[in-house]
Formats: structure tokens, sequence, C-alpha cells
């Protein structure tokens, strides 16, 4: 197997953010008189903004106060992330070690905006490691279409399969089909649908774990 770089989706894979944006948004939709559950966060992971705008208006109706809610969730995540830290997966580190020493090229493909992503990145003090960073406000059509992924392969300088995506999101998994693009799924708060998860090339529970499954395939 010939690959050539590796892609990685950023919030919920590289970091344990989903669940921090699952608590901010739900006690913002309090304070605004709404009950956001748990599921109406769920199918907007890994979108873009007008997606998400686009679900929450067809749940809560045309006068729900989408960008309010995301602007006061963007002050309260980063402040967290400011006081707390990121909140880095298991085996991130190791694995971002291992595939620098195998000197394969990296990518970040991910729905969040350059502004936030650029924060948490360096944050988290991974910047250096990717020699790409594709975002949410750079693309036209969000996941699960292919564009953000077909854009990162073609940064970094390689064809679609000769890549690999590392995703934790179903419609980061589509996406990644969708561009003709290998995909590792690993396991975080919501589990795709079985007929997504029967297209992936391999599954794994934690980050660690892809290291082996890329030493098995002498990646």
């Amino acid at each position: 197997m010939s690959i050539k770089a590796i892609i990685f989706d950023m919030d919920g894979l590289m970091f344990d953010s989903e669940r921090v944006t699952l608590e901010a948004i739900k006690k913002i939709g309090q304070a605004y008189q709404y009950v956001i559950e748990d599921e109406h966060v769920h199918e907007i992971i890994g979108t873009n903004q007008k997606y998400a705008k686009k679900r929450f208006q067809e749940r809560f109706g045309e006068d729900f106060p989408f960008e309010d809610i995301m602007k006061q969730k963007k002050v309260d995540i980063l402040e967290y992330y400011q006081t707390e830290g990121v909140p880095k997966k298991e085996g991130l580190v190791e694995l971002l070690e291992y595939l620098k020493e195998k000197k394969l090229p990296l990518a970040v493909a991910t729905s969040s905006y350059r502004e936030s992503a650029t924060f948490i990145l360096k944050k988290a003090e991974v910047f250096p490691y990717f020699d790409a960073i594709i975002c949410g406000d750079e693309v036209t059509h969000s996941k699960p279409e292919p564009e953000i992924f077909l854009k990162a392969a073609s940064t970094l300088g390689v064809y679609p399969e000769e890549c690999i995506v590392i995703e934790d999101s179903e419609n980061g998994l589509i996406a990644a089909q969708k561009a003709g693009i290998r995909s590792i799924f690993v396991k975080d708060l919501v589990t795709p649908k079985n007929e997504v998860l029967a297209k992936v090339f391999k599954q794994a529970d934690t980050l660690r774990d892809v290291i082996e499954i890329l030493k098995s395939h002498q990646i």
C-alpha cells in the first residue's frame, strides 16, 4: 500500500472538544429558553455553520437565535481552553511523533473556522506537526461532501488514493468515501451507521491504536 500523506479531522478526533461543545451549547440554549438535547448537537457534528443553522431552525423555528448562541459558544469554549487547556485525546502526541519519524506529510481538515482551529492547535502544542490546515470557512461544501479532503490532498501534493483520513464522525467518513480516500474510524461520542462503518479501511478505539494499524500495513 503506497500511502504518502495522512489527513486528520480535529474536533472529537484529536481533542475531546465535542464534549465541551455539547455542554456549552446546551447551557447557552437554556439561557435562551431552548431545550437543546444531546442528539440535536450530535447531528451537526462535523458540519459547517450553514448546515448547522439550517438544522437548528428546522427543529426550533426560524426565530432560533443561531448566530447569538454560536457566538457565545465560541467565547465560552475559548475561555475554557484558556483556563483548563485543550483536552488532547489518548495517543495523539504518540501518533504525531510516529508519523513525523516516518516523514509523512500531515494535514488537518476541520469544519472549524481558521481562527478557532489555529488557536486550538497552537494551544494544544501540536500546530507545528502539520504541513497544511484546511478549515470550514475555506470550502464551499462541508462534510459529508468531499471538498475539504480533496483540497487537503491537493495542498499536500498527493492524489486522494495516496492518503488516509483519520475521522471520528459519520459525516467525515462519508466525505472521505466520496473523495476516494481510505479512512480509519476512531470512536468518539456518536457511532456511525453500520453501512458507513462497513466501508471504512479500519476501526480503532484510540489514536494510539492507529499506530499499530499503520505499522501492520507497513506505513
